[in-house]
């Protein structure tokens, strides 16, 4: 890949950053450049629910970068001299690391535009506690790969995929099995501008929902077992993500006689089984 971009990172040790700058770093993909953002105090509200492991041996990214040999800037990714600093180093494009929101003028210096990769399926999907809202509204657990835009996790879908959930999944099986897809295809991502490409842009604001507080928590607890029972493909196999298990399945493709939605089954070492949504 002969293109330059830019991890949007956090400047504290953290998993997601972390990650992808190692699998950056194993298949020869090099940043021009990583920007990490200081700690902020988020106003969130309380909740009871961990749907995360905790982690103990996370590495700093300056000292990561440092490692690997790639120039690292701590600064608030929506400070006004950014994008002076991404055309100093002449970016191309973006991929989030680790990132609040970003501004319109930070979006507006990175043409080409900025990857996020949201675990969950937009629109239907958007926002913090993605696991959680899924097993409230019985939506399919799953992730997007996206160009963001102004709106929170909308903007235009790369790939989307659908991640199995098994029967006996606790909260934090199934939000690691999303985050080890959105590792698994970020080399797909980054490579994403290499030939054609297409995209499906989202002109819609429905789907947003907020952080989960102590009443989604309790009622992802209530409906978490009949979540599994309905969604598990080890006891009822694939559904499609209208509830439809009238599938055909030919070979790797799969279409739904009911909705006429298309899937591709793929299989990896990280995730097992997974569908990737076909949008075109």
């Amino acid at each position: 890949m002969d293109k330059r971009f830019v991890v949007f990172a956090y400047n504290f040790p953290h998993k997601k950053t972390q990650d992808f700058l190692l699998r950056m770093s194993l298949y020869g993909l090099r940043p021009a450049l990583v920007l990490t953002s200081p700690p902020k105090k988020l106003d969130l509200p309380k909740s009871f629910l961990r749907d995360k492991y905790k982690n103990i041996d996370l590495l700093y990214p300056e000292d990561m970068c440092r490692m690997m040999g790639v120039p690292c800037i701590e600064i608030n990714h929506n400070d006004r001299s950014v994008p002076a600093i991404l055309n100093q180093h002449e970016v191309e494009f973006g991929v989030i690391g680790g990132a609040r929101i970003l501004s319109p003028h930070i979006l507006k210096s990175l043409p080409m535009g900025i990857i996020n990769h949201h675990p969950g399926l937009i629109p239907e999907n958007r926002g913090l506690n993605a696991v959680k809202w899924a097993v409230k509204l019985s939506l399919p657990q799953g992730m997007t790969v996206h160009l963001i835009d102004r709106k929170i996790d909308r903007g235009s879908i790369i790939k989307k995929y659908i991640v199995p959930v098994y029967g006996t999944d606790s909260l934090k099986d199934i939000n690691m099995r999303i985050y080890e897809s959105q590792i698994w295809s970020l080399i797909m991502s980054l490579r994403f501008f290499d030939g054609p490409y297409a995209v499906t842009k989202l002109d819609c604001n429905t789907g947003y929902h907020p952080p989960a507080d102590e009443k989604i928590d309790n009622e992802t607890l209530e409906k978490l077992s009949e979540y599994k029972a309905f969604w598990s493909i080890d006891k009822n196999g694939w559904r499609c993500r209208c509830h439809s298990k009238n599938l055909s399945i030919k070979g790797d493709d799969v279409l739904c006689l009911d909705c006429m939605a298309k899937y591709k089954i793929i299989e990896n070492r990280e995730v097992g089984e997974i569908l990737e949504v076909c949008l075109r």
